[in-house]
């Protein structure tokens, strides 16, 4: 189970990185999967339209939420 977004845990993950059956991206890399900017995928992640997750004091996406 996932926490929810915007949780805090203590594992850290690198971009593109499998943790159980979920791999992780930075937010940079997701933007460009998306084809849009930082500030705009940052954006949707604060108004609730993109879930993001906060992992060892970084902020992480799921690769199929992006």
């Amino acid at each position: 189970m996932l926490p929810h977004p915007g949780a805090v845990t203590g594992t850290a993950v690198a971009d593109g990185e499998e943790f159980g059956d979920y791999r992780w991206v930075t937010p940079v890399r997701a933007a460009d999967m998306l084809g849009i900017s930082t500030r705009e995928l940052y954006r949707l992640i604060d108004i609730g339209e993109l879930p993001a997750y906060r992992i060892a004091e970084e902020v992480k996406l799921l690769a199929d939420d992006v």
